[in-house]
């Protein structure tokens, strides 16, 4: 492969070499041949012809231009000894006269190049004798004896140590065989298309180094060839050097898949001797087992035998009266299996009819106590049950303060009084009074004096369309009122805080205290405007808060400034589009502030 592509390099620096030494000789001939010239001006042979016969001499069988050494002239003229040197050579006139009839000679367009056979590559080689590997032949690594002759043998009967080894080393060398046996063709290819690239730029014009070749004697013959031999035998060997460094790296990367492959290995080995070490356990267990069944049945086989010899009339008429056994013990088993479930009845009853005896038995020892009470109650009992009481009413913020059949009467959370007119312990709504405690008046401050008397109305008409029947129904109707309005109070309070807050009572006589709306003044400094924002709250909003979270309407009003009221409504109803019933905590100051913050 390095054969074709070290053919260049030997061209090219033989033709360097051979054209240095072919300057050289020419000047050195030139010159001798000069200072004879010049010696000798009346030689026989005329002066024109000396070029030609210089460069016969020096071996070339083109014509150069004609070289002359001043050096030959020079040395021989001696400043301050004229006569001695005319007294050797002659007058100096004949010396000027010689040198300008050579000069006169050369031809005004030079001299004619000489036309020489063109010299192929091939031919070359064959004149010098060089030859480089080739490439076609067949490897002589491999003698044919050493090929084997097996047949294929059947997959099957592959180990699978023969597998594993193909797989990690086998197989990774035929890949890598194919890979640089592709390469190594593309690079004969390449090579070859190189060398007839060379040869046809020797057809072109003949390299100089085979005219040099040619045109020189045997001793430089014999001196260039062995100079060729010399740069050839570099070449052999760098291209050894580089095929040696190439398998080398082939090696290296089989040797680290050779090393995985095995490394692989050695982790299934550990694998499979945890595998093994398990089935070690398992293994003397199962072949106690095995034995035992194969035990089994041997002694069923010899009792299987030995019921053959048997009469099989007497087993047949065997085998019928077992049979209808089976029938009769299955009626059996259906008739017990009967009997269970009466049983289990009867249990699930009993357990029934001891839970009423222990219900019952329990009724008759509360009313014995109560019977007890009754007869036999002490002072210290009944300030026992006052306290019972008094905690339940606190629990529940009820105090009963007078209970008759025509009036029911309770303080809520120990600031509102409720009477309730009644017949016969029979409520009537229509004539209900709800007041607040005088002591509430005084001992703190009401934010909201306007809400509190709507609110004390507002439950009045409530209860009255409750249509209430009974004394218990009015009371948890007034409980989840005043809860709802706790809340509700809560709210408004924290809208306060920062803006202020006004309440209007809307009603009709149609619809006395059907809704209430706190209006609020929004300021935007930053425009010089000002908006009211009224939240209004029906009926069902202020009495089921904050379940009717969603049905809370809002107003607003433009005071002055370059708002735009669109915008106030949008804020509004973004932020209580995010409210639920569980989320409703100071969603009306943040509604506010959205408004402030989107509009001002």
């Amino acid at each position: 492969m390095r054969g074709l592509d070290s053919t260049s390099q030997v061209l090219y620096s033989s033709g360097m070499i051979r054209g240095k030494e072919r300057q050289r000789t020419v000047r050195m001939k030139s010159s001798r041949l000069w200072r004879k010239k010049a010696r000798c001006p009346a030689t026989s042979q005329p002066i024109n012809a000396q070029p030609q016969q210089m460069e016969m001499e020096a071996g070339t069988s083109t014509p150069k231009t004609p070289v002359v050494d001043l050096s030959a002239l020079l040395e021989q003229t001696v400043f301050g000894d004229e006569e001695e040197t005319e007294s050797r050579e002659g007058p100096t006139g004949m010396d000027t006269a010689a040198t300008e009839q050579w000069r006169d000679a050369i031809p005004e367009d030079g001299y004619a190049v000489e036309e020489s056979p063109p010299i192929s590559i091939e031919q070359f080689f064959e004149m010098t004798g060089i030859g480089f590997v080739e490439l076609t032949a067949p490897r002589r690594s491999l003698h044919p004896s050493q090929i084997s002759s097996q047949k294929p043998r059947n997959p099957t009967e592959a180990s699978l140590a023969e597998c594993a080894n193909v797989m990690a080393i086998e197989l990774p060398q035929l890949v890598l065989y194919s890979r640089v046996c592709q390469d190594i063709e593309e690079r004969i290819q390449k090579s070859k298309a190189d060398f007839e690239q060379m040869e046809d730029e020797a057809a072109k014009m003949t390299p100089e180094l085979f005219l040099e070749y040619s045109g020189a004697d045997q001793e430089s013959q014999k001196e260039l060839v062995q100079c060729l031999n010399l740069i050839r035998k570099n070449t052999r060997l760098r291209a050894r050097s580089d095929w040696y460094d190439w398998k080398l790296e082939w090696i290296e990367d089989l040797k680290h898949t050779a090393e995985n492959a095995f490394t692989n290995l050695q982790n299934d080995a550990r694998s499979l001797e945890k595998i093994k070490a398990k089935a070690d356990e398992i293994v003397p267990q199962l072949q106690q087992e095995y034995d035992e069944i194969m035990r089994e049945l041997e002694a069923e086989k010899v009792e299987v035998a030995q019921i053959e010899e048997c009469d099989q009339d007497y087993l047949n008429e065997l085998k019928n009266t077992i049979a209808e056994q089976n029938v009769e013990v299955e009626s059996l088993r259906a008739e017990v299996k009967e009997a269970d479930d009466q049983l289990h009845w009867l249990e699930e009853r009993l357990e029934n009819i001891a839970e009423q005896k222990r219900e019952a038995t329990a009724g008759i020892a509360e009313a014995n106590r109560a019977l007890h009470l009754q007869t036999n109650s002490t002072g210290a009992e009944v300030f026992r049950l006052k306290n019972e009481l008094k905690a339940l009413e606190d629990l529940h913020m009820f105090h009963v303060s007078k209970v008759q059949s025509d009036t029911f009467e309770y303080i809520y959370a120990s600031e509102y009084h409720v009477i309730i007119p009644c017949r016969d312990y029979y409520p009537v709504t229509k004539e209900i009074d709800i007041l607040r405690l005088p002591e509430m008046r005084t001992k703190s401050k009401d934010s909201f004096p306007r809400l509190t008397s709507f609110l004390l109305s507002a439950a009045k008409e409530h209860v009255r369309r409750s249509k209430a029947s009974t004394v218990r129904h009015i009371v948890q109707v007034l409980a989840d009122f005043w809860s709802s309005g706790k809340q509700l109070r809560n709210q408004i309070l924290q809208l306060s805080f920062k803006y202020p807050v006004e309440i209007e009572a809307r009603q009709t006589p149609e619809k006395p205290f059907s809704e209430f709306a706190a209006r609020t003044m929004i300021l935007f400094p930053a425009k010089k405007a000002k908006a009211y924002v009224s939240f209004v709250f029906d009926s069902d909003t202020f009495s089921r808060w904050p379940l009717s979270v969603n049905s809370l309407r809002w107003e607003v009003q433009i005071g002055y400034g370059s708002i735009n009221e669109q915008s106030v409504v949008e804020a509004i109803s973004e932020r209580m589009s995010e409210v639920s019933p569980s989320h409703t905590y100071a969603c009306m100051i943040d509604a506010c502030i959205e408004v402030q913050e989107a509009c001002g």
